[in-house]
């Protein structure tokens, strides 16, 4: 928690500064902003709204307010909502300016925007608030620091060539789901929803590159991306693990749910035309996060899923636990020290 007490021996905007510097991802940052909001500025509600255009990309400024989607970055199971439905934020957005309404209800909203290298990507929303006069340059130099911390964090977790999360990304939010489903694990509670983890790798991608070329292939990939920006919840994990080979990490869900998006995303894939390229198709390979066992073994599982899909006609989806229970894969032997982790 931050001690503000603290302040009276440093200058407020270094301790703020170095509160918000110490965060190492994404949603430590954005919780690390509520808190100072909170503790600076006593609102009854504070959101952080990531902007989100029609292809899953940043939002143009030039597109409609409706067509942007708001997405929440402190609380990413909440539902995803238009930029129209902001009162305001459509003019903070083009204008880049920090925006007050008076509600009905006499409260006061602010709406500060945050700006980054394609303009406007984040919002800050407050409502209910009380402040100093300087408090708004303040809240502007907040969103400053924290919009040159978020762009750097991003640089460093996201692909360049499709802004997915990375490899790196993969291995700290990996190693996070596999921690809490083993806390669950350990405390013996009830838990009707699952977490998976899908390996997806575009089929025939050699022959794509070879045959279009390179930026062709490029290309294939962005769209690949977005497809899948626009299928999956923005709860759910969505990497390039690498070269044409991406994983998702879908948290909390029902096994049908899990079995329906995986589906419709292989649909979606094999029904969009890709420029120049045409068709394209996706093979898929899916095993349930199991924390009993140790991270690798859960990667192997999906990608045994994976290569048994590809040697099987492509365009498919293969689940590790329903193969084994089938007898089309054989169990994976593991060294008894790998098992035991509780």
């Amino acid at each position: 928690m931050i001690d503000l007490a603290v302040v009276e021996d440093k200058s407020l905007c270094r301790y703020l500064a170095e509160e918000l510097t110490s965060r190492r991802d994404q949603f430590s940052l954005c919780n690390c902003l509520g808190e100072i909001l909170q503790k600076l500025f006593s609102p009854e509600s504070y959101v952080l709204y990531e902007l989100k255009g029609e292809d899953g990309g940043y939002p143009k400024l030039e597109q409609p307010a409706s067509t942007i989607r708001l997405i929440n970055l402190l609380d990413p199971e909440a539902p995803a909502q238009s930029l129209d439905s902001l009162e305001g934020g459509g003019q903070a957005v083009k204008l880049g300016l920090a925006v007050e309404r008076v509600l009905p209800s006499k409260k006061k909203r602010l709406i500060q925007p945050v700006k980054g290298l394609l303009g406007v990507h984040v919002l800050i929303v407050l409502e209910g608030y009380s402040y100093k006069e300087d408090a708004r340059n303040l809240i502007g130099n907040l969103a400053a620091i924290f919009g040159n911390l978020n762009l750097l964090l991003m640089q460093s977790e996201r692909d360049a060539l499709t802004g997915l999360l990375n490899r790196q990304a993969f291995d700290r939010m990996m190693a996070q789901v596999h921690m809490d489903l083993a806390n669950i694990y350990r405390r013996q509670q009830d838990h009707d929803l699952c977490s998976f983890f899908a390996m997806l790798d575009i089929d025939h991608f050699k022959k794509i590159n070879d045959t279009y070329g390179h930026l062709h292939g490029d290309e294939v990939l962005l769209s690949f991306a977005r497809l899948m920006e626009g299928t999956f919840r923005h709860s759910d994990y969505l990497f390039r693990y690498g070269g044409e080979e991406f994983t998702v990490i879908l948290s909390n869900v029902l096994p049908e749910h899990a079995s329906a998006v995986l589906e419709r995303f292989r649909e979606t894939v094999q029904a969009n035309l890709f420029p120049q390229v045409g068709e394209v198709t996706v093979s898929i390979g899916v095993t349930e996060i199991d924390a009993s066992l140790p991270i690798s073994s859960i990667i192997e599982q999906a990608d045994r899923a994976l290569y048994y899909a590809k040697n099987h006609g492509r365009n498919s989806i293969g689940y590790y636990e329903q193969l084994i229970e089938n007898g089309e894969l054989k169990p994976m032997s593991l060294p008894e020290a790998d098992v035991d982790l509780f």
